[in-house]
């Protein structure tokens, strides 16, 4: 009879603990370096920091349930609005050839031309996986407003924390400002309403990113079946037997986003056609040409998206499997910070390949046309495949004992 007492009383805890959006004082395992140390209370507006890798491990919101709803909602607002109006109108002098396009637009486009890998890259990072990113927020926060524990809400969950890298309406909406100074000698451009409803919508989406804590949300849906998040230390011996296939997955990436990097540089990236001339120009020949026009800051900002960031990644990842299979070069608690850096910053290299598809789209004249060249593939390519070697790797590998150092090494 206590027992039952007692576990009611447990239950009771957690459904309040639930509510009031705090995680009370326990022990607890870091993610990225399977430290385990005891934390207080964390209420609303604080959070956690690993002791021995100093990352981040939960952080609460002031309205942790609120702000993802309100704010996916807004998203979803200026989603359908940015759908519904042009993007951008381009005039070509002497002709005054006008040619407007959308965001549907740039993707019909595309499709009709033949470049469906362009335009399935499109759709996917810059509308569906966006709004199926909406609407997984708010099917699960509405879960934890109404305290109702939604069909399969914890999938949902897991679900929603995979997406946010894959999730770049903000780098497109970059990509647009780009695109306006590398055409902006070749015509006039005129705004449409959706740059204004494309800025909220990216604004409103970083800050659904930037407010969902994945240990803080764990905890809250299983608050709702009145259990907490058990503790729990994997052995070093279990991290390596679940990792041991993703490190040889992550090896085989990187060795192909290498390859696939040589003819991304060699290879023209947009090939410019028009009365009596032609043009085509690698990436590096882009930057040099927009340098070279004056425009500093874009062609800073190309040159590190789509020359240095890519570079640093491949390199960084290098780094990162060569010390889980052969040797730390570095301590692991830099190692971990470079890893971080690179999972954030990676999906920055992508600026180069939306201003290409927004130009393509836009110029389509006999007078002027501007195509996709065959470099815009094998880049696309080294962008998601170094993405995915990314988000395979176990960083708890780079804390291991010297005695377990020669246990990836390749055969």
């Amino acid at each position: 009879m206590n027992n039952t007492n007692t576990e009611t009383d447990i239950y009771i805890e957690n459904i309040d603990e639930a509510r009031d959006n705090s995680i009370s004082a326990r022990e607890m395992v870091c993610h990225f370096c399977n430290a385990e140390f005891d934390i207080e209370d964390v209420h609303p507006g604080e959070q956690v920091n690993c002791p021995q890798c100093q990352q981040v491990l939960i952080r609460i919101e002031e309205n942790p349930v609120t702000t993802p709803i309100i704010y996916g909602l807004l998203a979803l607002f200026a989603f359908l609005l940015s759908l519904t109006f042009p993007l951008l109108s381009v005039v070509i002098p002497m002709i005054e050839d006008t040619t407007s396009i959308s965001i549907l637009g740039i993707f019909e486009y595309l499709s009709s031309q033949g470049f469906v890998f362009l335009s399935f890259v499109f759709i996917l990072f810059v509308l569906i996986t966006p709004l199926i990113f909406i609407t997984a927020t708010l099917y699960v926060y509405s879960g934890l407003l109404l305290q109702r524990r939604w069909f399969k809400i914890k999938e949902v969950a897991y679900v929603l924390g995979r997406l946010r890298p894959w999730i770049m309406v903000d780098i497109f909406f970059i990509s647009v400002i780009v695109a306006l100074v590398k055409i902006r000698a070749l015509a006039s451009v005129h705004f449409g309403y959706t740059m204004v409803t494309l800025f909220g919508y990216s604004i409103f989406l970083v800050r659904i990113v930037l407010s969902i804590s994945d240990y803080w949300l764990r905890e809250k849906i299983l608050n709702l079946e009145g259990k907490t998040t058990p503790f729990k230390k994997q052995s070093n011996m279990e991290i390596k037997q679940e990792a041991r296939l993703k490190i040889h997955f992550s090896w085989a990436l990187l060795m192909t986003a290498v390859i696939f990097y040589v003819p991304a540089n060699v290879y023209p990236m947009m090939i410019t056609d028009g009365i009596g001339f032609h043009y085509a120009s690698t990436i590096l020949e882009g930057i040099t040409e927009i340098w070279n026009s004056g425009d500093y800051l874009i062609s800073s900002v190309i040159f590190i998206a789509s020359f240095l960031i890519p570079i640093a990644k491949i390199f960084i990842l290098f780094i990162i499997l060569l010390a889980i299979s052969y040797k730390k070069v570095l301590s692991p608690k830099n190692l971990t910070r470079c890893y971080v850096a690179i999972e954030r910053i990676g999906r920055w290299s992508m600026i180069d390949v939306f201003v290409i598809m927004l130009i393509t789209s836009l110029f389509t004249s006999r007078v002027v046309s501007i195509l996709p060249g065959l470099a815009i593939i094998y880049f696309c390519l080294v962008v998601v495949i170094t993405m995915l070697a990314t988000s395979i790797i176990d960083t708890r590998l780079l804390w291991m004992d010297d005695e377990y150092d020669n246990e990836y090494k390749m055969e």
